[in-house]
């Protein structure tokens, strides 16, 4: 009816291993910066999409690696009010990290098997800073 644009994402991956998707609403509690990063996790069987449901910004802390999270590529990103971000499965990542208390959609694959591996970040902790 004209009242919207619709925009073609990438089909999120949760069906693995008996998976399906499981949406849901994470309530966060603002960090204040500068914020000492200590663990990641990663999600083997699926991916996770964050959406904020109000305008809080958050930081995105990602890490390539096969086996544990490679600090060569550690890279933080901050997600501006309103921006969703999909985090595709086997990318270390640290868990929710708002700027302010918020709300957030979360899809993700639930399923019969725990999919999250936590560990520590090496040579932590790395340090996040507004600059």
């Amino acid at each position: 009816a004209g009242t919207s644009l619709r925009v073609e994402l990438r089909e999120p991956d949760l069906l693995a291993a008996g998976g399906r998707p499981s949406l849901s609403v994470f309530r966060a509690q603002g960090i204040a910066l500068p914020f000492a990063a200590q663990v990641v996790e990663r999600h083997r069987l699926g991916s996770q999409t964050f959406l904020p449901l109000a305008a809080t910004p958050y930081v995105v802390l990602v890490a390539l690696g096969a086996d544990a999270p490679d600090p060569a590529t550690l890279r933080a990103f901050l997600a501006g009010p309103g921006v969703g971000v999909t985090l595709w499965r086997d990318v270390w990542h640290h868990p929710l990290l708002a700027l302010a208390d918020g709300e957030f959609a979360v899809l993700e694959r639930a399923g019969p098997s725990v999919d999250c591996e936590l560990v520590p970040l090496p040579d932590a902790p790395w340090m996040l800073r507004a600059d």
